[in-house]
Formats: C-alpha cells, sequence, structure tokens
C-alpha cells in the first residue's frame, strides 16, 4: 500500500504539489501559532515585569507597619460596632426591642414591626456573623421622621437602611427596611 502511493506521488505532478502545497499551508499555519504563541508569552512578561516593580516599590515604603497598626484599629473599631447574640433567635428578639424602643422615642404612632433573618444570608452551622432584617412601617411626619433617622445614625451599633420609601397618598407613611450584623457570642 505505501509502495503504490509511492508510485502515484512519483508518477503525477498534481499530488505533488498538492502534497507540497498541505504542507505548506501546515508550515505557515505552524509559524503563525508560534508567533501567537510568542506574543501571549511576551504580553505575560511584561505583566508580570509591571507586578514585580509595583511590588519593589511597595516593598521599600516603610510605612507598612503604620498602615497596619490603622487598619487593626479600624477592625476593632468596625467588630465594637457589631451586634451580639447567642442564637439567630435571640438576635432577631434584640434587634426587634432596640427598634421598638428606639421608634417609641421618635415616632408618634407605628404600625408594624417584622423581624426576620436576612433573605440573603441565612446562618448556617458554625456561622459566626448573622444578617438579621426588620420591616418597619410608621405614619410620617417631617419631625418625627427627622428625630428617627438622627437616633439611627447616632445608634451605637451598626445598623445599614437598605431601602426607604415615603408615601404621602393616600395617607403619609413611612415604610423601611433596616438590617442589622451580629456576631456570635459565647453562651
Amino acid at each position: 500500500m505505501l509502495n503504490a502511493l509511492l508510485a502515484e506521488l512519483k508518477a503525477s505532478v498534481r499530488l505533488r504539489i498538492g502534497l507540497g502545497l498541505i504542507v505548506a499551508v501546515l508550515w505557515v499555519n505552524g509559524l503563525l501559532s508560534l508567533r501567537d504563541h510568542l506574543e501571549e508569552a511576551a504580553k505575560r512578561h511584561t505583566q508580570l515585569a509591571s507586578q514585580i516593580n509595583r511590588l519593589r516599590q511597595y516593598a521599600t515604603q516603610s510605612d507598612w507597619p503604620e498602615r497596619a497598626k490603622q487598619a487593626q484599629m479600624a477592625q476593632v473599631q468596625l467588630e465594637a460596632r457589631l451586634w451580639h447574640s447567642g442564637t439567630p433567635g435571640l438576635a432577631q428578639a434584640a434587634f426587634q426591642d432596640w427598634l421598638e424602643n428606639l421608634s417609641k422615642e421618635a415616632i408618634a404612632r407605628q404600625e408594624e414591626t417584622l423581624v426576620q433573618e436576612g433573605d440573603s444570608h441565612k446562618p448556617e452551622a458554625g456561622e459566626e456573623l448573622w444578617k438579621i432584617k426588620a420591616k418597619l412601617s410608621f405614619e410620617f411626619s417631617p419631625q418625627s421622621f427627622s428625630e428617627w433617622m438622627r437616633k439611627l445614625a447616632a445608634a451605637e451599633r451598626q445598623v445599614a437602611v437598605e431601602k426607604l420609601t415615603v408615601h404621602m397618598e393616600p395617607v403619609p407613611r413611612v415604610e423601611a427596611i433596616l438590617a442589622a450584623p451580629f456576631q456570635k457570642s459565647a453562651p
């Protein structure tokens, strides 16, 4: 079979030219692939060299211990603002009590307070941080709303306002969704 193929190749000029063209196309394709690979390698080399230069600049800076201390102080301050509770149920109760006390001080009439675990983050076994959400609805008056927002902003524990809607008709009222991060504390 191989002898027959070689005999046909010797006898046919077209077959030799076709085979030569196929080899030439494969050779050109190999060269182009090699060029692409070299360009990609050069690009990666340039990026790595740039990163190394940046890291060398960072390494020569002497204020890293000071930055580490500042970051540690900021972490301590943020952790101090976290709520603490032994279980998600106790966390919900504590958040609801705090919201009701805050609302009693600032709002004349509160219609609804619904506290639940955060929809986006359910605590799993062994997790140490929970997101507890509360939905509030109360009558709107500019003075009581301003007082409520001031007290909310001045709270010693972290509370985020995820959604705040003021409806003016038919009865002026405020709807708010609040979230508080709770850290698991020792029982």
